[in-house]
């Protein structure tokens, strides 16, 4: 049931969007992001986007083992 996001779309003032996958998150955090067209650092907004979704993947990883005891229901 838990679904983890694996990558998402950031878009540059440039209007160029790079696509950031999860094998890249550490790498990202680790030495920052860079527009590969006009070199506009976009470090700041990566870093937070990581850092929400790695939130929202842990916290959605953890409500799956709570409701893992719980019945099924389907409305």
């Amino acid at each position: 049931m838990y679904n983890k996001i694996l990558s998402f779309k950031i878009a540059c003032i440039c209007d160029t969007e790079i696509t950031i996958t999860e094998s890249n998150f550490d790498n990202i955090v680790d030495n920052g992001l860079t527009c590969p067209v006009c070199e506009y650092s976009l470090t700041f907004d990566a870093q937070e986007v990581i850092s929400k979704l790695q939130a929202f993947n842990e916290a959605s990883k953890e409500l799956d083992e709570l409701l893992e005891g719980y019945p099924q229901v389907t409305v």
